[in-house]
């Protein structure tokens, strides 16, 4: 141990007096880079010497059943865990260090664990988890281990081997890296590294993606789920190899620096990522304020020197609670390839999550997990302003009803992974403001559904809502934690409603935990405030199988049995007091232009914006002027006192151009004025490939008076 700390010491010092660097010093700097890594968290004395004492006379744990073919969260695992714990301490700087009672413990638990090979029946475990256990041990306790137990480590850590995509390619890389220090094996080690920076790229697959959103298990949202360990590893693994010839360029380091704040911060509020980030992981009942995990590699980001230091530092505060205050981006995020679109304000978070024929739901029923999540990207919203809203919620959700989406209220059929159908599925966005459209059908359920995203506002229209079914169709505008009071309003009266079911209310708005509701329709609206049961079995046959309850709200639109061509037009203003939902709701700053099944058409008078879903050619009315779409496309308009900002897209991501007509006079890139016909003719071109489906923003300028 102590050997090993002085030479990485000696390399330090000769690399930075400026002396040739000798043969082996890279993989000796990044061996001891590694264990300053392992070590920046040591175990409390007591509970190391609570684990010394439990252990047994042959090196096992009475309290972990070594017979468990459990295939998530193998129990098993914990005793190379807890010898890695004991390792830390032994290796130090603890109170325990270099004590040879417990370097004692420590190689009882290695020589039982490589006495019984132990191994469970899903590869992960083999082929990650126990080789990372085990390697961490060994470059802790370095020149204690025997030759004898090297040899027979070494096999078990040659289970993995640099192969797969994504995060399981950086997790299995990541072992080789650390076989090859062990070994003092360079060309493994730069094989293994190359491995992982190669990840740091953007993918036509699994990985990376073009939008900076994360996919992981084909084309499925990950940014939450398998993109947080991408995040952790990746920049675990930049801040390992400085100093070493195997150090991240600067273009890898601006590429994760980019997918970090451009990408996950977007999808996140405090301590929660969009539950629709999460994947099959959102029924983990241990791991719902999973964003709060980014902290660390934010800093680390910091430590590098990124330009965008200033950036990390205000997010690692902000997902470690630190700050109370949001301190993260304004705007409005379209995630192309992923189908989502992210809208952020200092008071609010809100979202859209759909899928295509590009992209699936969500992530296969694997390993038990995420037994219903059929519904969870059928067009659901999500609304934050502290990031709580559904911490720990999902053992007692009903799972049909995710906020925003519209369903029939029958059983779960089939698996829960699914392709889209339909290919006019997006968004626009100018970056602070966004529309998005989902041409929704499952199972004979049809719906054209939209959202319109504002400052102080989210619009929401469903038309041609249409199912041949025998059950109720519902839209659920939000099932969230019950946090305090439930108000409603109408006209000057403002009730407080009681705990309970309150179903097909005639209140002009609903108001709970900062959010006010307010239905822009005809459409009969339930409101229900109260206890919840659920069981996280249910959606999860790893976790423990009993009943549980929790305080829900929940509001929703019923649209009947067997809806023809049905409608709904609800708006969410989610940063609001009681008083500003009533003054708001008496005068709105939004109108409804259009809710049909050819355009859907939102104006906000106070920003002078005009959002468009033209699911057909036709014309679109912004005030003083018109637009017409000669082609399906979104679009979202700004007028200025001397220009107009146009951001259009196309949601099919097939075309590669957009044509319009438009009855004002402009000036700018590729229009052309009729001056007898008083009617001008917009060419914008589009993007193509990886980048198909993504916002094109222009500016044209009024011609002076």
């Amino acid at each position: 141990m102590f050997r090993t700390m002085i030479l990485g010491w000696l390399v330090l010092l000769m690399g930075n007096m400026g002396y040739v660097r000798a043969e082996g010093v890279d993989i000796t700097r990044l061996k001891q880079q590694i264990i300053e890594d392992i070590l920046q968290t040591i175990p409390e004395t007591s509970s190391v010497r609570t684990l010394m004492a439990e252990m047994k006379d042959d090196g096992s744990w009475a309290d972990i059943d070594y017979a468990n073919r459990r295939r998530a969260n193998w129990p098993v695992n914990r005793h190379l865990e807890q010898v890695v714990e004991l390792a830390k301490a032994w290796h130090g700087p603890h109170e325990l260090a270099g004590d040879n009672q417990l370097k004692s413990k420590i190689m009882d638990g290695l020589d039982f664990w490589l006495k019984h090979d132990l191994q469970c029946p899903n590869w992960f475990s083999n082929q990650i988890t126990v080789p990372r256990n085990l390697a961490t041990v060994l470059l802790l306790m370095d020149e204690e281990i025997t030759p004898a137990q090297l040899d027979k480590s070494v096999e078990i850590l040659k289970r993995a081997q640099i192969r797969a995509t994504g995060q399981n390619r950086v997790w299995l890389s990541s072992v080789c890296v650390m076989r090859g220090c062990l070994q003092e094996d360079e060309d493994l080690v730069s094989q293994a590294i190359k491995a992982i920076t190669d990840t740091i790229k953007v993918s036509e697959s699994e990985g990376l993606q073009a939008d900076m959103s994360f996919w992981q298990h084909g084309r499925c949202f990950y940014s939450g789920g398998y993109g947080l360990p991408f995040t952790e590893d990746s920049v675990r693994w930049a801040v390992i190899t400085r100093n070493t010839k195997w150090a991240f360029t600067k273009e890898t380091i601006y590429l994760l620096s980019s997918y970090i704040l451009d990408g996950q911060q977007w999808v996140l509020r405090g301590i929660c990522f969009d539950p629709t980030a999460r994947g099959r992981g959102i029924t983990l009942s241990d791991r719902q304020g999973y964003a709060r995990l980014l902290a660390r590699p934010c800093r680390d980001m910091a430590m590098l020197h990124t330009p965008r230091q200033d950036e990390f530092l205000r997010m690692a505060r902000w997902v470690s609670e630190e700050d109370k205050v949001y301190h993260g981006p304004v705007g409005n995020r379209h995630f192309w390839r992923s189908d989502i679109m992210a809208h952020q304000r200092p008071g609010f978070y809100a979202s859209a999550k759909m899928y295509s024929t590009r992209v699936v739901n969500t992530d296969s029923l694997i390993n038990g997990e995420g037994v219903l999540s059929h519904y969870i990207a059928d067009g659901s919203s999500f609304l934050m302003r502290t990031g709580r809203e559904y911490y720990d919620i999902c053992g007692v959700w009903d799972w049909r009803r995710p906020p925003g989406v519209t369903v029939e209220l029958k059983g779960f059929d089939g698996p829960p992974r699914r392709e889209g159908n339909r290919d006019f599925v997006g968004g626009v966005s100018d970056g602070m403001y966004g529309a998005a459209a989902f041409d929704f059908e499952r199972d004979g359920l049809a719906a054209r559904k939209a959202w319109f995203f504002f400052d102080d506002e989210v619009v929401y229209l469903g038309a041609g809502i249409n199912c041949p079914g025998d059950y109720q169709v519902i839209t659920s505008v939000n099932q969230c934690r019950l946090k305090g009071d439930v108000f409603a309003g109408c006209g000057d009266a403002i009730d407080k409603l009681g705990c309970g079911l309150h179903e097909n209310i005639t209140y002009d708005w609903v108001w709970h935990d900062g959010m006010g509701y307010l239905p822009l329709g005809d459409n009969s609206v339930t409101v229900k405030n109260d206890a919840q049961s659920g069981n996280w079995h249910a959606i999860n046959t790893n976790e423990e199988d009993r009943v549980i309850s929790g305080d829900v709200f929940s509001v929703w639109l019923n649209h009947g049995v067997k809806p023809e061509n049905a409608q709904y037009s609800y708006m969410v203003c989610p940063d609001m007091t009681v008083k500003q939902m009533k003054d708001y709701a008496a005068k709105p700053h939004v109108r409804i232009l259009a809710n049909s099944t050819t355009q859907q058409v939102v104006r906000h008078e106070g920003l002078h914006i005009t959002a468009a879903v033209c699911y057909q050619p036709g014309k679109v009315n912004c005030g003083d002027f018109s637009i017409e779409a000669k082609m399906p496309c979104l679009i979202l308009v700004r007028t200025c006192p001397q220009n107009l900002q146009l951001a259009v897209s196309d949601p099919t991501a097939r075309l590669n151009k957009l044509v319009f007509n438009i009855d004002r006079k402009l000036s700018g890139d590729k229009i052309y004025w009729n001056e007898k016909e008083r009617l001008g003719s917009i060419t914008i071109e589009l993007p193509q490939k990886l980048y198909a489906g993504q916002t094109v923003s222009k500016e044209y300028i009024f011609p002076n008076k």
